[in-house]
């Protein structure tokens, strides 16, 4: 997200154009839906928790407009192209494969902990771990998607929000991981608290979340030989 800040032209190109071609080149082909990857950046820093469709949209840096304005071109699809569209809001993914600071300007903050831990390296939190985060399983994401590519109940353009009504602050991430720890000044655009609402998914999707964040941490452990 911090680089939508410093490359707002690339990644407009990317998120907005991009999403758009799609969108396009689906209806010429005749796809029958697109699932559309959004954000839970949409929502900004103004709301109450938890966080529910239904609210005002409030992005704040390049990255998270760009999402919202994805959303607003499937909602367009499917009301003059009848191509059928389901935004989904993902709160914070996370799980195997998932980047670290080494793959990028996308760099996951479970993974980058991951990964110093790993070296042994103190974990850099920013700016001193209070901010919370919706925490959803990749592998919950991924059913998400599948579901919402076959609902009956869905396709007209919807968003529906994909996290576990559950938050973790920064700190207790760490904490979980375990090892030293580093803090550095904060960043431009943090919202301090993130938290999904998922009655819609429920409702719409027949979703619910299956892996505990405790669970998910603990195999991301594992696989990096922290146990």
């Amino acid at each position: 997200m911090q680089y939508s800040i410093r490359e707002p032209q690339l990644t407009n190109d990317i998120n907005i154009t991009g999403t758009l071609n799609v969108l396009l080149a689906a209806r010429d082909a005749q796809v029958p839906r697109v699932v559309y990857s959004a954000s839970s950046s949409a929502y900004g820093a103004l709301h109450p928790m938890p966080l529910r469709e239904d609210m005002a949209p409030g992005p704040i840096i390049p990255y998270a407009i760009q999402k919202r304005v994805g959303e607003q071109y499937c909602a367009m699809a499917s009301q003059f192209y009848g191509l059928e569209t389901v935004s989904l809001r993902y709160f914070n993914v996370y799980g195997p494969r998932q980047t670290t600071a080494k793959d990028g300007p996308y760099a996951t903050v479970i993974g980058i902990f991951l990964e110093q831990r790993k070296n042994n390296q103190p974990m850099t939190i920013v700016p001193d771990g209070a901010q919370r985060r919706d925490f959803t399983h990749v592998t919950d994401t991924a059913g998400a998607n599948l579901l919402a590519m076959s609902s009956a109940n869905a396709g007209k353009g919807e968003i529906i929000n994909i996290g576990t009504g559950v938050n973790y602050s920064v700190r207790e991430v760490a904490d979980m991981i375990g090892g030293a720890t580093e803090f550095a000044p904060a960043r431009q655009g943090e919202v301090k608290e993130t938290l999904a609402d998922n009655t819609r998914a429920r409702e719409l999707l027949g979703w619910s979340p299956h892996v505990s964040f405790e669970a998910g941490i603990a195999d991301l452990k594992k696989s990096y030989g922290l146990v």
